[in-house]
């Protein structure tokens, strides 16, 4: 699905110290002013005649965005994306990287004749990146490819057999998908991608089985209380519950030597072929021999390239021996082949086998590469930047995830294109980016959002609007007020998993005083736009009118008449004191408030990090250590409260309270 990523950094303080360091120069004051001019006048204008003015241009902007996603071009697009498999680092995945790139030079108006692959962190790379934000910014659309070279695993050989007595093999699984007879590339590419864990361990282990149900840590619990001996056996274990390579973990830790994987029918609900459904591709029954395929690292210890912890994955870039995978091979097979199995291995009546499986997973590991495509829309504000993006790799079609989100994404850019051909210009910079090796070095989980029934046409409008008006408010969009009341709502959840409310209640006031103070600022957010409009209106009616008037049209503006005359003519009949103490003024405590709006999720971070996991900085929420998968609240406090150890409990709480104490003063200075 496509994901909407969002930050701002913001200069304001040094803006206003080089402006006064300049103070008595005209010159240098006037280029000064000119820059902030510009910026004020783009999210003024219109708004300087009538407020209905305004309103009638932004539905006009909207509604020609909202027309452009089509259902026949989306339907193309999907087509186009899913028609063969695009692993990370197949050529397939190099050809559909440089295809959305072309699709962002068409649409946004780029020429293809530029060279545009970049090796990421070369001067070419950085330079792409970095002139977004610079003093010799872009200043029209630009798109660009970075390459990466993350460790990618190759799957050579993936076996499931069961063995006589004298080592024999008496039963050999088919571990291949029968396919979707109806389509015909899915049914030509059914073998094209072996049934495989990325980052498994590469090995092959012979032993007996045993059922180990979902594989969470309660699983093997249970199992070592019943006597069940798990030393040199291979796990079995359904999916669901927990993050399969959690699964992995928990089998490696008690002395399991591998682990296979399968899909249980009967966590499909009511929708089984034993209920009258009929199976796929005929009906919505799942297939009984589909397979779930997906990477097997500890992602919750760190995600991203796993010889490159910390740092970017380039082609020269010093590898370290990954600390975030597992010892001990696993394969993902069907629910037919887990049946099948479990007949032949002599197990239905047993947690235990009677025969003895071999298990072999034979994967080549080697640095290659990656393509991340880029794309960015230049705004006013050179140093505040919204960010959409999805990834574009596939286990195998990938239609629903993520062909769907690229989808979306192709959309919204045709949409900001549409814009672009009318002379709009954001107020912030937008960067549209397709991520690659999501599935395998990243390992994001994704909500599906065909299987939702959502279509990609929707999901554009919805998250294209959404960046519209983040790139082009005048006060960003972001209620942290609701933010930080749900910190109370966090700190609820862990007193009642813990039965902790005695000792927390310190806490809660330092949450209730983040609360006012973001309470606060959402106040001083809509003071500072109404002053801010004040401030022109109320001042210069005639500027509005004679200015921006006839030739502009709100936050969403079409293009300005040349300023060198304009903006002259403006200076020499106004007073540059009134301009500069009032107008600059009303400017600076917009962009506060905007800081301070950005500032309030940073301030949940911690250098430390969590405790065992320093990758992760946000003290507020991570992901669950012993599920993997969600995300838990407040997790150093909640690791500290299962560890028992009641100093490590009040160092969490202490540190915690800090961080809130911190932010709450930022947010009031």
């Amino acid at each position: 699905m496509t994901k909407l990523y969002f930050w701002i950094n913001m200069r304001t303080e040094k803006r206003q110290e080089n402006f006064e360091k300049d103070h008595s120069h005209l010159r240098d004051r006037f280029l000064c002013l000119t820059v902030g001019l510009i910026i004020i006048g783009f999210c003024l204008s219109g708004l300087l005649t009538t407020s209905s003015d305004f309103a009638n241009r932004r539905t006009e902007i909207e509604s020609l965005f909202l027309s452009i996603p089509s259902r026949d071009t989306a339907r193309d697009f999907s087509k186009e994306f899913s028609k063969r498999p695009h692993t990370p680092g197949s050529p397939r995945d190099a050809t559909l990287a440089k295809r959305v790139l072309q699709l962002f030079q068409d649409e946004l108006g780029i020429s293809r004749t530029a060279e545009s692959i970049f090796q990421a962190g070369s001067p070419e790379s950085r330079n792409a990146t970095l002139r977004l934000t610079a003093k010799d910014r872009v200043s029209q659309p630009t798109a660009w490819i970075d390459v990466y070279y993350p460790d990618l695993d190759t799957p050579k050989q993936q076996d499931v057999e069961v063995l006589d007595q004298y080592g024999q093999t008496t039963w050999a699984a088919n571990l291949a998908e029968e396919g979707d007879p109806l389509d015909e590339d899915a049914y030509n590419s059914r073998n094209d991608v072996p049934t495989w864990h990325y980052y498994s361990a590469d090995g092959m282990v012979e032993g007996k089985l045993v059922y180990v149900n979902y594989g969470t840590k309660q699983d093997f619990e249970a199992l070592l209380s019943a006597g069940v001996n798990l030393t040199g056996k291979i796990a079995l274990a359904r999916y669901g519950e927990v993050y399969r390579g959690i699964k992995v973990e928990n089998a490696q830790f008690s002395g399991a030597i591998g682990l296979l994987m399968y899909t249980d029918i009967r966590d499909d609900g009511r929708v089984t072929a034993q209920n009258g459904y009929a199976i796929y591709p005929h009906g919505p029954a799942r297939n009984p021999s589909s397979v779930q395929r997906g990477s097997a690292h500890m992602l919750y210890l760190y995600p991203g390239d796993i010889s490159t912890p910390g740092y970017p994955a380039y082609q020269n870039a010093s590898r370290q021996e990954p600390s975030n995978v597992l010892s001990i091979p696993s394969i993902p097979i069907s629910w037919k082949t887990a049946q099948a199995l479990m007949e032949e291995s002599g197990m239905f009546n047993d947690f235990i086998s009677s025969k003895v499986v071999r298990l072999i997973n034979r994967v080549d590991r080697a640095p290659a590469p990656i393509w991340n495509t880029m794309a960015a829309i230049p705004g006013h504000i050179k140093d505040e930047v919204v960010v959409l993006g999805c990834h574009r790799d596939a286990w195998v079609l990938g239609a629903a995830d993520p062909v769907s989100g690229t989808v979306s994404l192709l959309e919204v850019v045709r949409a900001f294109g549409a814009l672009l051909r009318t002379g709009w210009k954001p107020l912030r910079t937008i960067l549209f980016t397709s991520w690659d090796a999501e599935e395998e070095v990243l390992s994001m989980m994704d909500a599906d959002i065909w299987r939702s029934g959502i279509p990609p046409t929707s999901v554009a409008r919805h998250l294209g609007l959404m960046t519209l008006r983040l790139a082009d408010s005048l006060i960003l969009p972001l209620n942290i007020s609701r933010g930080a009341s749900a910190l109370d709502d966090y700190l609820t959840s862990v007193e009642t998993r813990f039965n902790a409310s005695k000792s927390l209640h310190v806490l809660r006031k330092s949450i209730a005083r983040l609360r006012a103070a973001s309470a606060e600022l959402e106040e001083e957010k809509n003071q500072s736009r109404l002053n801010f409009f004040d401030t022109i209106v109320g001042k210069s009616p005639s500027f509005s009118s004679r200015i921006f008037g006839p030739t502009t049209a709100g936050l969403y503006a079409r293009p300005y008449p040349p300023y060198s005359g304009w903006l002259g003519q403006f200076v020499s009949q106004t007073s540059l004191k009134w301009f500069e103490e009032e107008i600059w003024q009303a400017y600076i405590r917009v962009a506060n408030a905007n800081k301070k709006s950005m500032m309030f999720e940073r301030g949940f971070l911690s250098d430390e990090g969590l405790p065992e996991r320093p990758w992760f900085k946000n003290l507020i929420v991570g992901p669950d250590r012993e599920q993997g998968y969600e995300g838990t609240p407040f997790p150093a406090l909640a690791e500290a409260f299962q560890s028992g150890n009641s100093n490590r409990v009040e160092y969490e709480t202490q540190r915690l309270m800090n961080l809130l104490e911190v932010l709450t003063v930022k947010l009031g200075s």
